[in-house]
């Protein structure tokens, strides 16, 4: 006897609903990465977008090279299962362009973001993204210099806080 999981209608609705847009929020080990790959695969079969429409954004590396994999071989179980001619039309396209969607860590879709108009956010078109380490250190270097400013500034928040 199979068990239907709670949340059978947030699956559901990841899959197949496409009139809004979805933030998937959950631990780890709970079926977020089969769920946006299902969606994905649904909604090139069903030809509401193409692969260089899809966005499917992680927060690892490994969950976007897992996420892509798992596109590719649902892209793949669809064919065998599916007799509509159209739909096999879609999925061989979906399969054929599946590097052209984004799918990738929120890290690496702003970068491009940015890469696309650097000047339009104020950047030098030769910006690098700072290694955790570095950007960490920054971090703690711009809290530091805050935190001291407020302590000058009569005490400020920080001697209210304390």
């Amino acid at each position: 006897m199979s068990r239907i999981p709670i949340d059978q209608a947030v699956r559901d609705a990841a899959k197949e609903d496409f009139e809004r847009s979805l933030a998937l929020e959950a631990a780890a080990g709970t079926g977020k990465t089969g769920a946006l790959s299902r969606r994905v695969v649904s909604a090139i079969a069903l030809g509401r977008v193409r692969m260089h429409q899809v966005a499917a954004i992680t927060f690892t590396r490994k969950a976007a090279g897992e996420l892509q994999v798992r596109i590719r071989k649902q892209l793949r179980s669809q064919l065998e299962e599916t007799s509509d001619p159209a739909v096999v039309d879609r999925l061989w396209a979906g399969l054929a362009e599946l590097e052209q969607a984004s799918i990738s860590t929120i890290h690496a879709f702003c970068e491009g973001l940015l890469r696309e108009e650097p000047f339009g956010a104020g950047l030098d078109p030769a910006f690098r993204v700072m290694e955790p380490t570095e950007a960490g250190l920054i971090f703690e270097e711009a809290w530091s210099t805050w935190e001291d400013e407020e302590w000058r500034k009569d005490q400020g928040d920080l001697g209210r806080l304390c």
